[in-house]
């Protein structure tokens, strides 16, 4: 009967389609309690549906044959094609009038950036995760319609700063970050994208907001959308500058990570292997070098597969506790897997 309701819901194309196909589509869109205002809208997301469950399955079979070491699902982006996905997956935005993301200028003279060298640490151990050692706030969600996720791997960066080093579990405003470090100098653009580094700037001069005071609206971008409510009075996090770390070198990126804490970084989260990421260790050779996408490193781990030693990044996302790992994936280490190592920054507090 569910499968007949489907049939009369959508063109009757599909009458023929695989009875399998439809009733998968039935339970993720009841368990991701997905709506379509009419019966185009309904085809469509069942077609691009189709078309993702393939692209899931083939993978699934190289992680069965052992050709691959990460697991993929069904997951709230199943009814949607790259072009519809890049709100979620495309928040990193580079400056547009010759000022380098290294820079971070904002509205003000700039807070204090230093480079992190070779050298600066001691080695690392083989294993560190910071969620075990009271250095990570929860797992947060930047919806569908706004690339924020620069704002929310920043802030992740400063909240795991806290936290660690005071005590203080701290959910901090990414709408004051979209709303208010908006400007061509800064390269911020709100949900239309931003980077880190302004971000920072912009905090050190002005302080942040709780979430609970300023909270998220996720809202599509548009400039009436943009109204800067920030207030002074209410400002409760504060930095003094930020570190930017060398590039390209992963040894040296871990002891940053066990030494210092988690590190706020940009890389390439464009690929359909990486939306629909489950579990494991994640380790696509298309995945080349190219900013589109921002999370937060919080650990570090070794794993034996079949005899062979994988070392992998602990890596916190902003797509809510539904995707991946509780919101969390791992990224395989020493490849440069999608460009990790080329920005990477972390803020300062003392």
């Amino acid at each position: 009967m569910k499968l007949i309701t489907f049939a009369l819901l959508i063109l009757p194309t599909i009458f023929c389609e695989d009875e399998n196909i439809q009733n998968d589509f039935l339970e993720w869109k009841n368990r991701f309690n997905k709506t379509y205002k009419n019966v185009e809208e309904t085809e469509k997301a069942y077609k691009n549906f189709k078309f993702n469950k393939k692209i899931i399955d083939a993978g699934n079979e190289k992680f069965i044959k052992g050709e691959a070491y990460f697991h993929q699902s069904l997951n709230k982006f199943s009814d949607q094609l790259l072009h519809q996905r890049k709100r979620a997956m495309r928040g990193v935005a580079t400056v547009t009038t010759g000022q380098s993301m290294m820079s971070g200028r904002s509205f003000g003279p700039p807070i204090k950036m230093t480079i992190l060298k070779p050298g600066t640490f001691e080695s690392a151990p083989l294993v560190w995760d910071w969620r075990r050692h009271n250095g990570v706030t929860p797992v947060k969600d930047q919806g569908y319609f706004c690339s924020g996720c620069w704002a929310f791997s920043g802030l992740g960066a400063l909240e795991s700063q806290y936290k660690k080093n005071y005590g203080k579990e701290y959910n901090f405003s990414e709408q004051q970050l979209i709303d208010c470090n908006r400007h061509e100098i800064t390269g911020n653009w709100g949900c239309d994208g931003g980077n880190q580094a302004s971000a920072y700037n912009y905090i050190g001069i002005n302080g942040i907001e709780l979430a609970e005071t300023y909270p998220y609206k996720e809202e599509l971008p548009h400039d009436d959308a943009y109204s800067c409510g920030f207030n002074s009075s209410r400002a409760v996090g504060q930095l003094s500058g930020y570190y930017r770390i060398r590039p390209g070198n992963e040894t040296f990126l871990k002891e940053v990570v066990y030494y210092y804490g988690p590190v706020s970084f940009a890389f390439n989260g464009l690929l359909p292997t990486f939306a629909y990421y489950e579990s494991g260790i994640y380790d696509d050779p298309n995945c080349v070098d190219g900013l589109s996408h921002s999370a937060l490193i919080v650990g570090f781990g070794r794993v034996n597969i079949g005899g062979r030693i994988i070392d992998y990044w602990i890596c916190k996302n902003s797509w809510s506790t539904d995707w991946g790992e509780d919101g969390y994936f791992k990224m395989v280490m020493g490849k440069n897997m999608c460009g990790l190592t080329r920005y990477l920054i972390a803020p300062k507090i003392d």
